[in-house]
Order: structure tokens, then sequence, then C-alpha cells
């Protein structure tokens, strides 16, 4: 397994750029919803995104800094 640290600043690198894809896009579509709603669209969206699209590519990329 990979460091704690290591796995946090992957995640970092994966959260940031998404969350700026995310709100630059979506900013206009869920404007109009109310905050617990359009906060629980961004959170399950976040969560299959770095589930299944971010974090295996970036583990994939950066593997032989994280399990060096």
């Amino acid at each position: 397994m990979p460091a704690r640290w290591k796995m946090a600043l992957t995640a970092v690198l994966g959260i940031f750029p998404l969350s700026l894809l995310t709100g630059t896009l979506l900013r206009p579509t869920l404007s109009g919803l109310p905050l617990l709603v359009r906060t629980a669209l961004v959170a399950c969206l976040f969560s299959v995104l770095m589930s299944y699209a971010v974090m295996p590519v970036l583990t994939r990329v950066l593997r032989r800094w994280l399990f060096a």
C-alpha cells in the first residue's frame, strides 16, 4: 500500500481539476436547484468520477512514485 500522504496528494491532484471542470460546466445547469439537492448531486458525481475514472488513471500514471 502507498503511504497515506501520497494517496492524499494523489486525491488532491484528481479533485482539484475535477472541481474546476465540474463547477464551470455544471454551475449554469444546477443553479436553479436547492442547495441541498445541488450539493448531493455534485457529491455523487464526484464520488463516481473519482472512484471509476480519475483515481484509476492517476494511480496508473503515478504508480512508480506511489509504490516506490
